[in-house]
């Protein structure tokens, strides 16, 4: 059908009437994505109502399809240059959805054998050249790849071409030219790209889902006694799956494997390939259960469990339980492993494994040391003990069965173990068997003994904040006639005080949380709580363990809101009730007492406890603002200026999360906060404003949080005209003299402070420029700098959006302003932080001069030379970085996601200066601290360059980075303007900046340009220049820690370990030194922190290069031991710290290729040399 023909017609969809001429024009302009998009959902809903569905249609689809492809540049490097990554996904995103429509219209078009003419056959066959485009396109996201393959499928269907195709694609796949294919012109660019891995898969995988079961289980090929379903697709299936490393292609390859155990699963149980299931496909996923992917990990649990019900199903439950065997013989130290046990379960009875393994509950709860197992081996007790209850008979011995090890745990050492069972076990006891909570009360009144009490403490905490308990005992909390000296009529107090009181953290803790939790939100706090909370604080105010005070914390958050939605509940009767009294009087001595916590030699860990409590009661109380609670608290005003008298004064700690916590919670004045007096604030602010010019670091930042809280503090309305008349300081003078123009924009008194500091920015420059011994003496810039820092930080902006846009040209003048002083400081104290010894860089001048500029007499002293060479370098390097760290804040605040556009702000040339000033101090600095915290400010940057859509600024962080790449991995690299230490400076900080904030649908194309050029020139040895190498080197191991990026870097950790051994044998200390630390990084991402093992088949599973080299490897380091033995191979140790992670699989012999023994022969030989291997590497 003609498109002019499809115009006159339309489109009819339900009542509306949907203009083919619309839709084309929808089309045509590709900035309209919301309407593309919603014309297609349009089309999608018409196609579920409507049972038929016209070729025009299909014809319009395929003109979005094409449009879009022409809006996209495919090629890799015009689409990583000059398209934005939103454009590039809005239009992969209509891609995809335009072949889910023709796939959902292609199965509403029915069988069209019969029907089918010329134009809808001409139709099909652009069908399936666009389809065939997009599986062999590797641009395209691989989800529209899949859904394109299924599209091809269809209409091979459609057209009864299936069987041809399938004899042609095993005919490919197995390079058997003989098997004649059908020749079309379509398919040739398809065959042509089989070997892809990607190709292969997408089309596996549209055939396994679209291809009816009797065409999949038909024998196909004479002579073969497998059909395809049988042997051709899992076959290939498990050979694609050994050769991946591309994250969204393993968890499809996965995926596809459960859909065939689905299909097996509907087949007849005579046609259930289960020799195929037995020998290939578990023992495949049996070396991927603990696969590093999470969403690879779960499908292959799913799939082992479809297994076990295939097998059940056939009855081959022997099979069943000679793997229940082997797991219980084995270790179970992974995630895996405890998966399949849990999956076990429900097919062997939990007393035939207790006779293979009585010990079986103490080695499940001997699992909870490892935090990244505590939750799976914690399900596994809990399946176990649920199933065991239901098939034991006497009650008393499945309670002393389960719960035997609790008492021995409770008062042993180990803080994981007992952590883990307070959290998961007895929770889950008690929710398997709930009247398990009686049976430890009565045993602790029977015994009392201080594991009883300990356990019972326990149940008690975890019964009373669980939902669904038993009616037999939920009674036990709800009886609050208080009894002398007893809680809850069940615990003695002084036992409670002596719980609150333990040297066990975890015991106070748990104490606390049978106070303070409860399953209802409405149940009273009740006296003797309060007198058990009094307590405990008084004892656990200075606990320096964070994790304990994060716990404290959240158990006090549950009192809070508690309190108030008891309260909200008496409000009808709050006079009479006893509870709000108390209430009141809790409060009103809380508040005194921990702000009464905040003296000045009080601890780090008793003033963060503090703040932290108060913040959480500030915030509870403006979430409350209405309770009658908050006004029948009575604070004094003496009382609320003394307490924010208190608080202010934390601005002088020397902790920057104390100073942040305490001005959150000023600014957002409680009831026990009031706004200091006029008086006060001029004092605060004529101090702060002369302490900013302070040589100390510390004594400028504090006074930076003074004047940033009289700036955005909103209730200190006329502070501005008080200072303006009142306060005659030099500074202040001479700001209001200088600035005539005094507009509307002042009204803003965030801004105007703003400006005053810019002013006092700009005198303290001038005085660095004129002399900088005396400028980082008596007007070091980074007081000013921080003050700056924290007022753009802190301040609302969206608030001044109209003040802002109403002085548009003003503010952008200001901002300009800000920025230029902020490059000219770059500028000045970039030589002495670049220096090559910047600890001991004066100026190029005499020593006589730089003593007399600062008054010295003695100037032949080192240790005042010393002295001033370090003022000078705290003054540059902490000027650079709040620079830095300033212009990070600015380009934040000031970016297209924000209310005010960049474009008003930030002009072209504006950040490319700002690109190049974190260029020159990442790449040039040699001081940490420059660079590190530059580093923070440049990644704000990188972001907002990523998702510009300006097509200059959007390809300046992609060039940036293969510029410097490119120049590393050539002769042209130059050390002088960049810089080689011995961890290579800021290079790492810089490349990671770039990499970690690429948006996602660039598919990580500058990260693999980086890894692959970088892998691929030290294993070459294109660098040859020891310094490029060393710095190459440097640039991966950052890559390997950072632990953003640690499922993206996986394929290149192979080439990692490569490169690592080979240069333990170098000659030169700078490459050995470098690959060790690559080494060391390689070895914590391969095995964990904790450094775990791994069976050698799945570690060669996952890195198969490795085998080979690390067999060769072996095998000449042992030959040149035997010829040379008092001078072995530096290489030999490594090789050997990796082979002591790994350890024989249970599923090794039936793969010649996974086996560790072949390493046997070379590890005892090289046990005669035990020591020279130790001291070979450190005497080199």
């Amino acid at each position: 059908m003609s498109m002019r023909k499809c115009e006159k017609e339309g489109l009819r969809m339900g009542g509306l009437n949907l203009d083919v001429k619309d839709l084309k024009d929808c089309i045509s302009c590709v900035t309209s994505g919301k309407d593309q998009l919603g014309k297609l959902k349009e089309l999608n809903q018409y196609l579920v109502s409507n049972a038929t569905y016209k070729d025009n249609n299909l014809v319009m689809l395929c003109e979005m399809y094409i449009n879009c492809v022409s809006k996209h540049p495919l090629r890799r490097k015009l689409a990583r240059v000059s398209s934005n990554p939103m454009h590039q996904t809005d239009i992969l995103n209509h891609i995809h959805v335009t072949f889910k429509t023709i796939l959902l219209a292609l199965n509403k078009c029915g069988d069209m054998e019969k029907d089918i003419n010329k134009e809808v056959d001409e139709t099909f066959k652009f069908l399936l050249k666009i389809s065939i485009d997009a599986v062999i396109n590797e641009v395209i996201v691989l989800d529209c790849r899949a859904s394109a393959a299924m599209v091809m499928v269809t209409i091979l269907l459609k057209k009864n071409l299936v069987i041809e195709f399938l004899l042609a694609l095993h005919a490919g796949l197995h390079k058997n030219l003989s098997v004649e294919c059908f020749h079309s012109l379509e398919f040739d660019s398809l065959f042509l790209q089989l070997n892809k891995p990607s190709v292969e898969l997408v089309l596996l995988n549209a055939l396994l889902t679209k291809l009816p079961t009797n065409i999949l289980v038909s024998k196909l090929i004479d002579g073969d006694c497998l059909t395809l379903f049988k042997g051709f697709f899992i076959l290939q299936l498990i050979k694609i799956c050994e050769s991946l490393v591309e994250k969204s292609v393993i968890i499809l390859a996965f995926k596809t494997i459960n859909t065939w155990i689905d299909i097996a699963m509907r087949l007849p149980p005579i046609d259930v390939p289960l020799d195929l299931l037995l020998q290939n496909v578990l023992p495949h996923l049996m070396v991927y259960v603990d696969h590093h992917i999470d969403t690879v990990r779960h499908s292959i649990v799913d799939s082992i469990k479809k297994s076990f019900q295939l097998l059940s199903i056939s009855n081959h439950f022997d099979y069943i339980i000679t793997f229940m065997k082997n797991l219980l013989n084995i270790d179970l130290q992974s995630r895996g492993k405890i998966c399949i046990m849990i999956l076990l379960v429900q097919y062997i009875r939990v007393e035939e494994m207790l006779e293979l393994e009585n010990n079986l509950p103490k080695k499940v709860m001997s699992l909870l040391t490892d935090v990244d197992l505590s939750s799976h081996a914690c399900n596994l007790y809990k399946v176990l003990s649920e199933k065991h209850l239901s098939e034991c008979r006497e009650i008393n011995r499945w309670i002393h069965l389960w719960t035997e090890n609790i008492y021995e745990h409770m008062i042993g050492e180990n803080k994981e173990i007992k952590a883990n069972i307070v959290e998961y076990i007895i929770p889950n006891l008690l929710s398997t068997y709930p009247l398990l909570l009686k049976y430890f009360i009565n045993d602790m009144k029977n015994k009392m003994t201080w594991s009883c009490i300990r356990t019972s403490l326990i149940f008690l905490k975890s019964a009373r904040s669980m939902k669904n308990t038993s009616n037999d005992f939920s009674n036990v909390f709800t009886d609050f006639k208080e009894v002398d000296g007893m809680w809850k009529n069940l615990l003695n107090l002084s036992d409670m005080k002596m719980c609150l009181t333990h040297l066990d953290q975890q015991v106070r803790l748990d104490t606390l949380s049978l106070i303070c939790n409860t399953s209802k939100s409405t149940d009273p706090v009740t006296s003797y709580d309060i007198l058990l909370l009094q307590h405990f604080l008084h004892f656990n105010m200075a606990v320096e363990d964070a994790s304990f005070r994060h716990q404290v914390i959240t158990e006090f958050k549950k009192l809070f809101l508690r309190i108030f939605a008891h309260a909200y509940k008496e409000k009808n009767n709050w006079l009479s009730s006893n509870f709000v009294h108390v209430y009141l009087e809790f409060f009103y001595w809380f508040v005194n007492f921990i702000i009464h916590k905040l003296y000045a030699s009080a601890p780090y860990c008793q003033i963060s406890l503090s703040l932290q409590l108060l913040s959480l009661l500030t915030n509870v109380f403006n979430e409350n603002k209405t309770s009658y609670l908050l006004n029948e608290l009575k604070i004094t005003e003496e009382e609320r200026i003394n307490f924010t008298n208190i608080l202010l004064k934390c601005f002088e700690d020397t902790y920057d999360p104390n100073r942040m916590l305490a001005f959150d919670i000023i600014l957002k004045k409680p009831v026990f906060v009031c706004t200091p007096s006029s008086n006060k604030v001029v004092e605060m602010f004529k101090d702060s404003i002369m302490k900013i010019y302070s040589a100390q670091p510390d004594s400028a930042s504090v006074a930076a949080y003074y004047l940033t809280y009289i700036a955005l503090d909103p209730d200190l309305i006329d502070i501005v005209s008080i200072l303006q008349n009142e306060v005659k300081t030099e500074h202040l003078t001479e700001f209001f003299n200088a600035e005539t123009v005094l507009s509307e924009i002042f009204l803003s008194k965030p801004i105007l402070f703003a400006h005053l500091l810019l002013f006092e920015l700009k005198k303290q420059l001038n005085i660095m420029k004129s002399s900088l011994i005396k400028g980082s003496q008596n007007a070091p810039l980074y007081g000013t700098l921080y003050t700056l820092r924290l007022l753009f930080q802190f301040n609302n902006w969206s608030s001044n959006h109209m003040i802002i846009t109403a002085n548009i040209k003003y503010f952008s003048k200001f901002l300009e302003d800000l920025i230029e002083v902020c490059l000219e400081i770059i500028s000045l104290v970039s030589p002495y932080v670049t220096s090559e010894a910047p600890e001991g860089h004066l100026c190029d001048v005499s020593l006589v001069e730089v003593f007399q500029q600062i008054r010295l007499e003695d100037f032949q002293s080192v240790e005042l030379q010393s002295q001033v060479a370090r003022m000078i370098l705290v003054c540059c390097w902490r000027s650079m970085k709040e620079v830095s760290l300033l212009l990070g804040v600015i380009v934040s605040n000031f970016s297209e996601k924000s209310q005010v556009t960049s474009a008003q702000f930030l002009t072209k040339e504006t950040v490319n200066k700002i690109w190049n000033m974190f260029c020159d101090i990442l790449l040039r600095s040699k001081h940490a601290g420059a660079y590190e915290l530059a580093s923070l400010g440049f990644i704000e940057l990188c972001s907002v360059l990523w998702n510009h859509k300006d097509s200059d600024l959007h390809c300046i962080p992609k060039n940036g980075l293969t510029s410097l790449i490119n120049d590393l991995v050539s002769q042209s690299f130059n050390n002088e303007t960049t810089q080689v230490t011995r961890r290579s400076a800021g290079i790492p900080f810089f490349l990671q900046a770039i990499c970690i904030t690429e948006p996602a649908i660039n598919a990580n194309f500058t990260l693999k340009f980086l890894m692959g050029l970088l892998t691929e020139s030290c294993l070459h040895k294109v660098c040859i220049d020891v310094n490029n190498f060393v710095v190459a080197v440097n640039i991966l191991r950052s890559f390997y820690k950072d632990t953003k990026l640690a499922e993206e870097i996986y394929p290149y950790v192979a080439s990692g370990v490569i490169i690592a051994i080979q240069g333990f044998s170098s000659s030169c200390w700078a490459i050995r030194n470098s690959c060790t630390l690559l080494f060391s990084s390689l070895m914590q991402r391969i095995f964990g922190v904790k450094k775990s093992k791994m069976t050698g088949r799945e570690f060669f599973t996952r890195f198969p290069s490795l085998y080979p080299f690390l067999f060769d490897k072996a095998k000449t380091i042992s030959e040149s031991t035997v010829i040379n033995p008092s001078n072995p191979n530096a290489t030999m140790f490594p090789l050997l710290l990796l082979l002591s992670h790994l350890y024989p699989s249970t599923l090794e012999g039936s793969e010649a290729i996974m086996k560790l023994t072949v390493f046997i022969p070379y590890v005892i030989r090289y046990y005669h040399y035990s020591w020279q291997i130790k001291t070979s590497f450190h005497c080199k």
